[in-house]
C-alpha cells in the first residue's frame, strides 16, 4: 500500500476558503491591508495547490502502473514510494517511511550508497543503473532504474527520483533460454541420427554435426544445396511424390533406401519426415530425421536367411520337433508331424501334448515330466501314440526344458522319432529267438558256438542230457576242456584241456571221445567254421 492520505487533502481547501472570506471582509470593512495581504496569500495557495495537485496526479498514475517508484532525499531516506513497489517487497508504507533506503532495500555489496552520496555533493545522478534489491523475506529481486534529481520550488536539489522496472523474471527466463541452447547444443552435438532442415524449395537450412558420420558430409558444405542431389533418381522420384500428396492434415511419411556415400560406402538409412505448412496450408519445408540402420538391417537379413535355413531343415526333417509352452501346449511343431502322426501343424498348434497319451497313463506321465523337470535331466519315453487315422505308432521321445536366468522352466522341447520298424524287428526277432529256443531244447544232438579262440558262447541244453554238465556250466570255458590231451593236441588246443587255435577247415566230421566227471563218453560231431 502507498502512503495514507494526508492532512493536506482536507487542509488545503479549508485554507483557500478562509483566504477568500479574509479578502471579502477587508473590502466590506474597507481595511484595504487585510484585504490586499488575504488576496496575496490566497493567490500563492491557489498557485501551491495546483502545484500539489500535480504531484499527486504523477502519484496517482505511478501507483496504477507495474512499475517501481521512488523518492530520496538528500540523505537517502525514503519520501515516497508507490504500492507496486511494496507489494513486490512485502513492506508497509508505514514500516518504510523515513527509512533509509540503502540501509533497507540494497545489499551493502552493490556499493550504492557511497556513490549516492556523492553523486548529491556534487546535484548530479545517473541517468541508469542496474542493481538488485532485497525484499522483506529477503529474496533478491533485478531491477533496471532510470533517474532523476528532484528540486523543490526554488530549483534547489532536495533528493532524487527513481522509476524502476523488474526484470527477475526477464533474467530468468532468458538464462533458462541460454541454459536450453546449451543443452540443445549438447545434444546435437552428441546425437548419432541426422536432421536437416529444409525451406519450401528443399534446400538445406540446417543439418547436425552427425550428418558426417553418417552421410560423409560436413554440415557446411551442405547449407543451401538441394536435398535432391543427394539422392539417386529413383529416390528423387519418390521423395517428389511425398511432398506432392503430403498435406497439414497428413504431413509425416517414413521411408528406408541404400545410399552411397562420397568414400563410396553404401549405406541404409531410415528417415522420417516432418513436411511443414503455414497456417493457411502453404508448403513451407521439411524437418528429416535420418537413421543409419545399416547394422540393423544386416541383422534382419541374418535372421531371415537363418529362419529360411531353419524351415528348410524343419521341412526336410523326418523326426519331429515340438516347442512347449510351461503348461505342455504346443506353440510349434514340425511339418514332419503329418508323416508320423497323419496331423497338419496347424490343427495341433494350441493343443497339449499330453493328450497323444492314453488318459490312464496321464498321471504317471505327468509325474514323469515333474521328476525330470525338478531333476533338470531330459525324460526319455518309448509309447505307442494314437495316429490320426486311430491306429498305434510307436514312437521314441526325448523331452528337454528351457531355463530363464533364475532357473525357472520357461519352455519345453520336445523330439520324437518313430519307432514302428525298430519295435516290429524287435518283437519278429523275439518271436524267433523263442522258435529257436523251442527248436534246441527240443534237440537231442549237442550243438556248440565257439569264438575264434574256442571259448563256448552257447551250447544247446541236450548237453546236459548227453554229459550231465549243465549248459551254463560250460558257457565261457575252453572247448577243448571237454577233449583229452591227445584231442586236444590233434585238435589244436596245444595240450590237455588247454585253449588254443581252431581248425582251419570250414567244416569237418570227427569222433571223438568226451570227458565227461566219471566216465567217457564216445560223440561224432562235425566241427563248423563261422567266417568273420
Amino acid at each position: 500500500m502507498s502512503k495514507s492520505k494526508r492532512p493536506l487533502d482536507w487542509a488545503w481547501p479549508v485554507v483557500v476558503l478562509l483566504a477568500a472570506s479574509l479578502v471579502v471582509w477587508g473590502a466590506v470593512a474597507r481595511l484595504w491591508g487585510v484585504s490586499l495581504a488575504a488576496l496575496l496569500l490566497l493567490v500563492w495557495l491557489c498557485w501551491r495547490w495546483g502545484v500539489w495537485a500535480g504531484e499527486r496526479r504523477t502519484e496517482t498514475w505511478f501507483e496504477n502502473l507495474e512499475l517501481l517508484m521512488v523518492r530520496l532525499d538528500r540523505e537517502g531516506r525514503i519520501v515516497f514510494c508507490n504500492r507496486y513497489l511494496l507489494e513486490l517487497t512485502g513492506w508497509s508504507w508505514p514500516q518504510v517511511a523515513g527509512r533509509n533506503w540503502f540501509e533497507l532495500f540494497v545489499p551493502e555489496e552493490e556499493g550504492l550508497r557511497a556513490l549516492f552520496e556523492q553523486q548529491m555533493a556534487q546535484e548530479t545522478i545517473m541517468p541508469q543503473h542496474r542493481n538488485a534489491i532485497r525484499t522483506r523475506s529477503g529474496e533478491l529481486r533485478q531491477v533496471v532504474w532510470r533517474n532523476a534529481l528532484a528540486r523543490d520550488a526554488h530549483g534547489r536539489v532536495v533528493g532524487a527520483t527513481s522509476i524502476g522496472q523488474d526484470i527477475t523474471a526477464i533474467e530468468r527466463a532468458e538464462e533458462g533460454r541460454l541454459r536450453s541452447e546449451r543443452i540443445l547444443h549438447q545434444i546435437v552435438e552428441t546425437v548419432q541420427d541426422v536432421v536437416l532442415l529444409t525451406d519450401a524449395e528443399m534446400r538445406i537450412q540446417y543439418t547436425t554435426p552427425s550428418m558426417y558420420p553418417v552421410g560423409g558430409w560436413r554440415p557446411e558444405e551442405l547449407e543451401g544445396r538441394s536435398v535432391f542431389t543427394l539422392l539417386d533418381p529413383e529416390q528423387q522420384r519418390i521423395f517428389q511424390r511425398m511432398i506432392r500428396e503430403a498435406t497439414p492434415q497428413n504431413h509425416t511419411n517414413r521411408a528406408r533406401f541404400s545410399y552411397q556415400r562420397p568414400d563410396g560406402q553404401r549405406r541404409i538409412l531410415e528417415a522420417s519426415i516432418n513436411f511443414l505448412f503455414s497456417a493457411k496450408g502453404a508448403f513451407q519445408g521439411a524437418v528429416v530425421g535420418i537413421r543409419d540402420v545399416t547394422e540393423h538391417y544386416q541383422a534382419e537379413q541374418a535372421v531371415r536367411e537363418s529362419e529360411q535355413r531353419l524351415r528348410e531343415l524343419a521341412n526336410s526333417m523326418r523326426d519331429v520337433v515340438m516347442m512347449l509352452d510351461p503348461k505342455g501346449l504346443i506353440e510349434y511343431v514340425t511339418p514332419s508331424v503329418r508323416a508320423v502322426l497323419g496331423y497338419d501343424p496347424q490343427e495341433l498348434v494350441g493343443r497339449s501334448a499330453f493328450d497323444f497319451f492314453e488318459p490312464e497313463d496321464h498321471s504317471w506321465v505327468l509325474e514323469a515330466v515333474r521328476a525330470a523337470r525338478e531333476g533338470r535331466r531330459p525324460l526319455r519315453l518309448e509309447y505307442q501314440h494314437r495316429h490320426k487315422d486311430g491306429s498305434r505308432v510307436w514312437l521314441e521321445t526325448q523331452l528337454d526344458f528351457v531355463y530363464d536366468l533364475e532357473g525357472n522352466p520357461i519352455r519345453m522341447v520336445l523330439g520324437a522319432r518313430q519307432i514302428q520298424d525298430r519295435r516290429e524287428a524287435e518283437e519278429q526277432l523275439r518271436k524267433s529267438e523263442q522258435m529257436l529256443r523251442q527248436v534246441t531244447d527240443a534237440m537231442q544232438d549237442i550243438v556248440l558256438l565257439t569264438d575264434e579262440n574256442a571259448i563256448v558262447r552257447y551250447i544247446t541244453p541236450s548237453v546236459q542230457k548227453v554229459t550231465g554238465i549243465h549248459p551254463q556250466a560250460l558257457v565261457g570255458r575252453s572247448a577243448y576242456e571237454l577233449l583229452d590231451a591227445e584231442q586236444s593236441r590233434r585238435w589244436g588246443g596245444g595240450g590237455g584241456g588247454g585253449g588254443g587255435r581252431h581248425t582251419r577247415k570250414p567244416y569237418r566230421t570227427v569222433e571223438l571221445c568226451v570227458c565227461v566227471p566219471g566216465w567217457p563218453r564216445a560223440l561224432h560231431g562235425g566241427l563248423h567254421q563261422i567266417p568273420v
